[in-house]
C-alpha cells in the first residue's frame, strides 16, 4: 500500500518548522495555579477556619461589614454550608437583631419547597450565646424516580465579645438526600471555628 504524497509533504514541512532538540507539545497544557492560598489567607484574616476533614473552603466574599465563607462537603454527603461574620458599623443593625435566627431563616424559607421547622435551642458556651433552628424541605434536585429529594438544614447564630466589641456569626448547613433532621452535633466544626 502506497502512502499519499500529501502526507509525506506535510510530514516534511512539519519537520522543517520544528528546530532540532525542541519538544513538540501535542496537547494544551492544562496545569495552573489555583487560588487556595488566597482563599485560605482570607479565612485566616477573618479569624475563623473550619478545621475538619468533612468540609472544604470553596470561596470567600469579603466586604467592609461582612465576610462570608462558603464550604462544600469533602465526602459524599452532598452537603454545603456558609459562615458569615458581621462587623459592627455605626447606624447598622444591633447585634441582638443579627442574632435572631428567624431573620436569617426568612430568606431561606422563601426559596425552599415544603419548608418545615424543626428543633430550636439556645446554648451558652464560654460566654458566647449559640442559637439554632433545624428545618426540612424538598430539594430542587431530583432522585432516580424523578421526585424531589428530601433535604435537611440548620441555621445558627453565635454572639460573643471580642476586644470589648460584640461579634456575631451566622451560619447555614444543608444536606441533600437526607431524611433525618440535622442536630447540634453537626454544627460542631463551625461552632469551634466561631469560638476560636
Amino acid at each position: 500500500m502506497r502512502s499519499s504524497p500529501l502526507v509525506g509533504r506535510v510530514t516534511v514541512a512539519w519537520a522543517l518548522l520544528v528546530p532540532p532538540g525542541c519538544a513538540v507539545l501535542v496537547g494544551p497544557d492544562t496545569t495552573y495555579r489555583g487560588n487556595e492560598g488566597v482563599i485560605n489567607a482570607a479565612s485566616d484574616a477573618a479569624g475563623f477556619a473550619v478545621e475538619s476533614d468533612l468540609y472544604e473552603l470553596e470561596r470567600v466574599e469579603a466586604e467592609r461589614d461582612t465576610v462570608t465563607l462558603y464550604y462544600r462537603d469533602a465526602g459524599q454527603r452532598r452537603a454545603e454550608a456558609w459562615m458569615l461574620r458581621f462587623s459592627r458599623k455605626p447606624g447598622e443593625q444591633e447585634p441582638v437583631a443579627l442574632e435572631d435566627v428567624y431573620s436569617h431563616l426568612t430568606v431561606i424559607r422563601d426559596l425552599r419547597d415544603e419548608f418545615r421547622l424543626g428543633e430550636e435551642a439556645t446554648e451558652e458556651i464560654d460566654g458566647a450565646r449559640l442559637r439554632f433552628v433545624s428545618y426540612g424541605f424538598l430539594s430542587a434536585e431530583r432522585g432516580a424516580a424523578g421526585k424531589p429529594l428530601p433535604a435537611q438544614g440548620i441555621v445558627a447564630t453565635l454572639a460573643r465579645e471580642q476586644d470589648g466589641h460584640p461579634v456575631v456569626f451566622a451560619m447555614r448547613l444543608e444536606i441533600t438526600d437526607r431524611q433525618h433532621a440535622l442536630s447540634r452535633a453537626e454544627l460542631e466544626p463551625f461552632v469551634g471555628a466561631m469560638l476560636r
